[in-house]
């Protein structure tokens, strides 16, 4: 790996739920610039992820992070025979940091439509810190994998996507999967994504923690409602912070921090998060 200057995210959409996370841009697409992507314990499971339909991006019209794990994109895809201003397809996007992410379109305008999808797909497998001191990755060769694509990092790691339906045609060659569509107006059509990543052999990273959070629900009295909320929310972006260490490391709850530099149970950030 070469080095560049250290990549920036001042302006990216980071959603967290540990030991998951994701780093994206505005427009739903992942390109694989700096720190842009889909991780699971500290390594990039996903750095490309480029829709086109008919060849083309959609034009975005608005993201958003909507829960401290998932972060929701709108587009819009125009076509040459449309008769109205108004888009005739709609794609919505709902992207997890756990690795699972939703593609819906919607047919908003008054004819039939015949298109093919395609997803660009890659990944490197390097580790976030190796992007934070600036070394260039390297993309890995894709494999065709059940219902998708997969992956394999030189240590042992590896990771799969896995579509739901399965495409219509998966290239190992340029990362692809494609689906050809037919939507009647009013009609709409859904793809799932999931990432399977599988550890180097012989480690056991820490799993997202599923019991009841380790603190009592607080009672909020103010008269402004929003404190309440701000309470609430709080408490559920700490909630996708914790996770349970590895075997060998207590089973207790324990926060993690620094997103988006880091994502680990220690150091100052997680100490000052514990303490919070």
């Amino acid at each position: 790996m070469t080095t560049t200057p250290h990549p920036v995210a001042h302006d990216a959409l980071v959603c967290v739920d540990a030991p998951g996370m994701v780093i994206g841009g505005r427009d739903a697409q992942l390109r694989g610039h700096g720190v842009q992507g889909v991780y699971h314990d500290g390594r990039r499971t996903l750095s490309r992820n480029v829709l086109t339909i008919g060849g083309t991006e959609p034009e975005p019209l608005s993201g958003h992070v909507v829960a401290a794990g998932s972060v929701r994109y709108l587009a819009m895809r125009r076509f040459a025979a449309d008769t109205t201003p108004d888009p005739a397809l709609v794609v919505e996007r709902t992207r997890h940091a756990d690795g699972r992410e939703r593609i819906v379109l919607r047919n908003t305008g008054r004819r039939p439509l015949r298109f093919p999808l395609e997803l660009a797909l890659g990944t490197d497998l390097i580790p976030l810190d190796a992007l934070r001191a600036g070394h260039r990755p390297i993309d890995l060769p894709a494999r065709v994998a059940a219902a998708g694509l997969g992956w394999s990092a030189p240590d042992g790691m590896s990771v799969r996507v896995v579509a739901e339906p399965a495409p219509d045609t998966a290239l190992a060659a340029g990362a692809t999967l494609r689906w050809d569509i037919g939507l009647d107006p009013a009609r709409s059509w859904a793809v799932e994504l999931r990432i399977v990543a599988e550890p180097v052999p012989g480690r056991a990273g820490p799993r997202a923690f599923s019991g009841q959070p380790p603190w009592a629900e607080p009672r909020v009295r103010s008269d402004d409602v929003r404190v309440a909320a701000w309470v609430e929310q709080g408490l559920r972006d700490l909630r996708a912070l914790l996770v349970v260490p590895g075997p060998d490391l207590p089973t207790a709850p324990l926060p993690m921090a620094g997103a988006p530099w880091q994502l680990a149970p220690t150091g100052r950030d997680a100490l000052w998060t514990a303490r919070t």
